[in-house]
């Protein structure tokens, strides 16, 4: 896109869908890896020298969640590599579909989705003081509209607004792409994981964002 971003080293820290991980043809369960996920298609578009993906399946951004506890974002944000000059974090949803807590911005340890926005927001802004680090809302699903808390999807993209922009100052990146909806059962087969086409759009959106965010 610009060759003056050709120095920058960019981590993408997500769940499986920054890994890349969809739910092919046939198949019940995602158990394919597109060629190029989203974050692969941002760093080509936008020319970056290099890109991490620390995309793990199942993780989220609270370790409340009952599901790969371990590998929460505020747990394994620290490991990601010292150097990058963008931090991009794409969570939230799986917070939402394992029925994290939501909490509210009181939350200053991991106790819940605000709680441990907070713990991850304040351990990037401590390890990365120079770097832009920039929050993606949650995309687009359909397999549910609210969970057992009772909570929708919108109340977990407000709290990363609420926490990391409006408390922390990082660039929220808001995912309402209509493509998303107007083909959502050919982008979304599993109404969760977009597939290979799904990420190219999805990647060609964030690149314009971040373009608009580095210039």
């Amino acid at each position: 896109m610009n060759h003056t971003f050709s120095h920058i080293k960019m981590n993408a820290i997500g769940d499986s869908i920054t890994r890349g991980t969809y739910t092919a043809q046939g198949e019940s369960f995602p158990a394919s890896l597109a060629e190029k996920p989203w974050c692969s298609v941002v760093g080509e578009k936008m020319g970056f020298e290099s890109v991490e993906n620390y995309g793990i399946n199942g993780t989220s951004i609270s370790s409340t969640s009952p599901v790969n506890t371990e590998n929460a974002f505020s747990l394994r944000f620290d490991k990601m590599r010292d150097d990058a000059d963008l931090v991009v974090v794409a969570g939230g949803t799986n917070d939402f579909g394992t029925n994290v807590k939501l909490g509210s911005a009181n939350d200053t340890h991991d106790v819940s989705f605000c709680g441990g926005l907070h713990v991850l927001c304040k351990g990037l802004k401590e390890k990365y003081p120079s770097a832009k680090v920039v929050f993606i809302q949650p995309i687009y699903r359909s397999d549910k509209e609210i969970n057992d808390n009772q909570n929708t999807l919108s109340q977990y993209r407000q709290a990363i607004k609420e926490i990391a922009h409006d408390i922390y100052g990082f660039f929220v990146i808001d995912t309402d792409i209509p493509e998303f909806c107007e083909r959502a059962q050919e982008l979304f087969p599993d109404g969760v994981h977009p597939t290979p086409e799904g990420h190219q759009i999805y990647g060609e959106y964030i690149a314009q964002k971040i373009a608009a965010i580095l210039q």
